[in-house]
């Protein structure tokens, strides 16, 4: 009898953002930026993907979820104050997760590499391995850390590239290859303390991107900064979002601190003006809704 294409059930596995340490931690309820398997009932993302890849019958997936929402935080033993879940691809702010690019390297053709963890981890002491992986749609991936090669890779079983690093700050690069050629690069850099703000707008939607930096221009990850946005009378706040799963600030508050060093705001498009500050500091970012 002819076996038809049917789709399967994808993982649910948990898909944060990185937390404040690169293996996972316990000191709040966020998960480590590499996928695992969380218990005996689900599969990682790549185990799924890749049963669904290998397998000429199975058609695709339904993926649980691809953003983020608000509810069903209890699950897996969560509690309060987690609002949701975390097993989406995008978090509710709209930033992708790591797991968004293992997709991407799955699913496109355009040559791409991204590296994770951070490599911004001040309370760990040099020298601690800490696993370094690449999602690469390359036939071979090369890491170097501060100029130094850590070997070639090619994709493991798990459609995925890694490498057990110890940690030095510095400069962490990938560079994918396709038939030997250059095609693709990741750069990675341990960021200092938080210096500016670097803030993004795109008016047609009326949506404020807040990005935490150092001196160099580079994110800091680990970054808690208290952004407050000063607004004109007639701008129309819909709502601000910074992805962490315990942040229970109202989301019609102006004030509100960076998850992970970043910070997004939605208004009404082209209405009003905003003064964007960091930290109550007098110096502040203006900018204009209005196309």
């Amino acid at each position: 009898m002819r076996r038809l294409p049917v789709f399967t059930p994808a993982t649910r596995a948990q898909a944060p953002h990185l937390d404040n340490g690169p293996l996972g931690g316990k000191a709040r309820l966020v998960g480590a930026a590499v996928d695992r398997r969380k218990n005996r009932v689900r599969i990682s993302l790549r185990q799924c993907w890749k049963r669904t890849h290998d397998t000429p019958w199975i058609a695709g997936e339904f993926r649980w979820t691809g953003f983020d929402y608000l509810g069903e935080a209890s699950t897996n033993g969560r509690h309060w104050p987690m609002r949701f879940a975390g097993q989406g691809v995008i978090d509710p702010a709209g930033f992708p997760k790591d797991h968004f690019y293992f997709y991407q390297s799955q699913w496109t053709k355009t040559p791409m590499v991204h590296l994770l963890p951070h490599w911004t981890h001040p309370d760990l002491k040099p020298g601690t391995i800490i696993p370094v992986v690449a999602y690469s749609n390359c036939d071979e991936v090369e890491l170097f850390l501060n100029g130094v090669s850590q070997g070639k890779q090619k994709p493991r079983d798990l459609l995925d590239f890694v490498w057990n690093v110890p940690y030095h700050p510095g400069t962490l690069k990938a560079h994918g290859y396709a038939m030997g050629k250059l095609v693709a690069q990741q750069t990675l850099r341990t960021a200092g303390p938080p210096d500016h703000l670097d803030i993004e707008v795109n008016k047609t939607l009326g949506l404020v991107t807040v990005i935490v930096k150092d001196n160099s221009g580079e994110l800091v990850p680990s970054a808690r900064t208290e952004v407050q946005f000063i607004c004109s009378s007639d701008t129309k706040l819909i709502g601000t979002e910074n992805g962490d799963p315990e942040d229970v600030t109202a989301h019609r508050i102006l004030k509100r601190k960076t998850f992970q060093g970043l910070l997004r705001a939605f208004f009404v498009p082209d209405h009003g003006e905003i003064d964007v500050t960091m930290n109550a500091n007098p110096q502040s970012r203006h900018i204009s809704l209005k196309n």
